[in-house]
């Protein structure tokens, strides 16, 4: 198993430098997805056979998520690396009071729409990451609202000519409280890119490797701060180690399909994933708890799923071969092209008309995406958000 993780590991780096090399900068649009897939699926699992000694046997199951990971990535880069013909209109004209007026308008909204959360559950205050455990029922539609808002205030302030550290500060102090790791992350990756495709910075190979260290310290603290494990470091590292569990519980679906399944889904956990996920409980009381991807976590993890803390993941292959088999490799394929494509035109557009509306797909196509929908490609949800934040400027409200 560690020989065959490591020979897709190294063509994993091989197709990233190749990126890196196209893009003329190590940290680059590709970067916020390698960054966190790259360590979870590939580092951690490593560490996970020394540490908690897994067989280190070569099943079906190794097999097709590695060899998954690996057609996706290809086809990822693949069409990443072209340019593609797209007439662009020039860009719009945005003012400086405009921008900044926006500005605190989503930081209040990101604020008003947690105070019902904080108002609730005050005892958690010092402990914020219950507050992500204790809403997901009810409390939801608050949460992620302030979730978004908090994000747009960051992508809006990458377009002030000053003060970009202590804007990234505010949102990490506020990305903190809402008791997410993710959040905190998505903050700092969204930088780089600000640094990257705003202001036009190269990052050589060296620079590179000192801002992936540097981010994966972030990594560790935000787990720390978090209380992800306790507070001694060797908790927190093997919390880390448990949490990046993805490619195993995908392995071990595949591996043990018979017992879980009696059938493929032929598509099924796909739809629901995409049409449940968009439907808010406190719009639907009777929401079923079982749908989509839900389904591998009720039934590989039954005791888990019933305490409705957190469910298990099962990550880029875990759903793709639930629904259709050995053959969810040539759709994860598909996906891989879709995704490249998207991301390497949205930076196209991006190049004409520098906006915060169009960054905002710029980061969604890198996986930096504004709505934690779970195991879904909300690209219409994005497609409005990025129009809301175009319509909003198109108040030109001024303070």
């Amino acid at each position: 198993m560690l020989a065959f993780i490591g020979l897709v590991a190294f063509f994993w780096l091989v197709l990233y430098f190749y990126a890196s090399r196209f893009e003329g900068s190590y940290l680059n649009a590709v970067t916020p997805f390698f960054v966190v897939f790259f360590p979870a699926n590939f580092i951690i699992p490593i560490l996970y056979l020394y540490v908690f000694d897994y067989s280190d046997e070569l099943t079906s199951g190794v097999i097709y998520v590695y060899t998954g990971y690996l057609i996706y990535f290809f086809a990822f880069i693949f069409a990443f690396t072209h340019y593609y013909k797209l007439s662009i209109e020039p860009r719009p004209i945005i003012q400086k009071t405009q921008n900044r007026t926006m500005m605190y308008v989503f930081l209040l909204l990101s604020i008003l729409f947690f105070l019902p959360v904080w108002a609730s559950f005050p005892e958690y205050f010092s402990e914020p990451r219950e507050f992500y455990k204790l809403t997901r029922d009810g409390y939801g539609i608050y949460y992620y609202s302030s979730l978004l808002f908090l994000f747009l205030y960051l992508v809006v302030s990458f377009f002030e000519k000053k003060n970009n550290i202590f804007y990234l500060l505010v949102f990490l102090f506020l990305a903190y409280f809402h008791g997410t790791k993710t959040a905190m992350v998505w903050g700092v990756l969204a930088y780089m890119m600000f640094n990257v495709y705003i202001l036009n910075k190269k990052f050589s190979f060296k620079k590179s490797v000192i801002s992936i260290v540097i981010f994966s310290l972030l990594m560790v603290l935000a787990f720390y701060l978090t209380k992800e494990g306790g507070r001694e470091l060797v908790l927190v590292l093997e919390a880390i180690i448990k949490y990046s569990d993805f490619s195993f519980n995908a392995i071990k679906v595949v591996d043990g399909f018979d017992k879980y399944f009696d059938h493929f889904f032929y598509g099924q956990l796909f739809i629901e994933d995409n049409v449940y996920s968009k439907l808010p409980r406190i719009f639907w009381e009777d929401k079923p708890r079982v749908y989509g991807s839900f389904n591998l976590a009720s039934a590989v993890y039954p005791q888990w799923f019933a305490l409705n803390i957190g469910d298990a993941n099962f990550g880029l292959m875990g759903r793709p071969y639930v629904d259709f088999g050995w053959f969810g490799i040539l759709f994860i394929g598909l996906y891989g092209l879709f995704a490249g494509v998207v991301l390497r035109m949205s930076l196209q557009v991006f190049e004409k008309k520098r906006t915060p509306f169009v960054f905002v797909l710029v980061l969604f196509f890198s996986s930096l995406t504004f709505l934690p929908l779970g195991p879904v490609y909300p690209i219409i949800e994005h497609l409005f958000i990025a129009f809301f934040v175009y319509f909003m400027y198109r108040l030109r409200l001024k303070l």
